[in-house]
């Protein structure tokens, strides 16, 4: 009987570690899954943006759709030339050093007045591009017709670079009596401007920086200006001033080239020609706001009374992305970052000074603070990037309060969130995390067990490289 028993403890011992075995080898292959699903039921989850392939025409055909009647093609926002049926695009989607930028072909037509046009007049070819005032149903902003440059990173050399011909035959004739150089003149028609994102939150989140806008002149002549901001994120009066150019004739072609780029030291430049006639302008910084990226928007926009007309021919672009020598490594720069892009979210915010955006900005000074919800409540902050992305490495730096086991998720579409990766026994602040191939267009850092009652992240990024 004695030695029925040794043996049945025995069995039991061996079961025990057995089964204590094979739970361990399940939590190490836990940290390091790639494709698991799991159910976070209370996740948010939004509609998957079309894929960007140059045969899908459903993706050409995009941006918002209005339901109100609307010459643009089924309604969209976005459209490419030949969905508008004038043949051939008089604006090449190549650059002048042979690199495709398919972004090039896209018009954002925010008018339902006129679609983009195109006519050959004395042998030369313009790209037409004509607003009435008040007829914009896809937002609350002015009407407009633009195409958009590639966007570099704030890379020491890089730039972005426009040159072309417009002819500006007619602008927004708005008139409240206001001085040209007062910002509240309603009059002009922008047909060119530089943007770029920049660290620190505050203002737009796709800001113009340097705007040239063409205000009526005497008879047969308009007046150009530079709208340019006094201070990142700067709006309105407050942020922004209009500085005088000169004097351009009428329906006459005016040479224009526009660069923006940053410098050695990391400030960002943006430098005007026309005519021949130089116009600089550098790009005020701050301590905590620093530019990220640049890029350039040409066509025509705004028109508070009445319609525009301005024609552009022999356009042509081209881009560096310079040396990666203003972020010491680049592998994980910031700027480099598609966390910043599109809309971000989270479980909770401790309060306005820890919001969301602080988390997904690029500034390490700022912080996001989920609120205290008890030491076994779930926490996450990410982002809808607005595009499909693949995510290959992830960088987080908690403030004190961090996280000991996450993960990174993403979502495709189909079905719950999935795991692209599972980090346990964290004790870092900084976690750098690697070995990721996941395709979605959702990305989240979800956090499981920790000892707070909150998580405190100073920046999330993703990228896609």
């Amino acid at each position: 009987m004695k030695k029925t028993k040794n043996n049945l403890i025995k069995v039991l011992l061996l079961a025990l570690i057995f089964v204590y075995s094979s739970c361990s080898k399940n939590e190490e292959l836990d940290s390091m899954t790639q494709d698991e699903t799991i159910s976070f039921k209370n996740l948010p989850v939004e509609e998957a943006p079309l894929e960007n392939t140059d045969e899908n025409n459903n993706y050409r055909l995009s941006g918002k759709r209005t339901s109100q009647a609307c010459d643009n093609p089924n309604n969209y926002q976005i459209y490419t030339a030949d969905e508008v049926g004038i043949g051939t695009d008089f604006v090449s989607k190549y650059t002048t050093s042979g690199v495709s930028v398919d972004r090039m072909r896209n018009l954002d037509d925010r008018t339902c007045a006129y679609n983009y046009s195109q006519e050959t007049r004395g042998g030369i070819n313009y790209g037409k591009y004509r607003l009435r005032a008040g007829t914009n149903p896809f937002d609350s902003r002015q009407p407009r017709i633009e195409r958009t440059t590639v966007a570099v990173n704030n890379n020491n050399g890089a730039f972005v670079r426009f040159d072309g011909q417009v002819r500006i035959r007619r602008v927004g004739d708005a008139n409240n009596n206001l001085s040209q150089t007062s910002f509240g003149e309603n009059s002009g028609t922008y047909i060119i401007q530089a943007k770029g994102t920049h660290s620190g939150g505050g203002g737009s989140v796709d800001p113009a920086i340097c705007l040239i806008v063409a205000k009526p002149g005497r008879s047969g002549y308009f007046n150009l200006y530079r709208e340019e901001i006094k201070f990142r994120g700067g709006e309105n009066s407050s942020g922004r001033k209009l500085v005088p150019l000169l004097e351009v004739p009428a329906d006459r072609r005016i040479n224009l080239t526009m660069i923006n780029g940053f410098n050695a030291n990391g400030t960002q430049y943006v430098n005007t020609w026309i005519n021949g006639s130089f116009f600089g302008f550098p790009v005020p910084d701050s301590q905590t706001q620093k530019g990220l990226t640049a890029k350039i928007r040409f066509g025509a926009y705004r028109c508070k009374n009445g319609e525009a007309d301005i024609w552009w021919n022999n356009v042509t672009h081209d881009f560096s992305n310079g040396t990666a020598s203003n972020n010491n490594n680049n592998a994980w720069n910031p700027a480099n970052s598609f966390a910043k892009l599109g809309t971000s979210f989270s479980s909770s915010e401790w309060s306005s000074q820890y919001a969301t955006s602080y988390g997904l900005d690029g500034n390490n000074n700022t912080r996001w603070a989920s609120a205290s919800q008890g030491t076994t409540a779930n926490h996450y902050l990410g982002n809808w990037p607005g595009t499909w992305r693949t995510i290959k490495r992830a960088k987080v730096t908690f403030d004190s309060a961090i996280a000991n086991d996450f993960y990174i998720l993403y979502y495709d579409g189909t079905g719950d969130w999935k795991v692209a990766k599972h980090i346990t026994n964290n004790n870092s602040q900084t976690v750098k995390i690697e070995g990721m191939n996941a395709y979605g267009y959702g990305f989240i850092i979800y956090s499981l067990r920790q000892p707070y009652g909150h998580i405190s992240i100073h920046e999330l990024e993703f990228y896609d490289h």
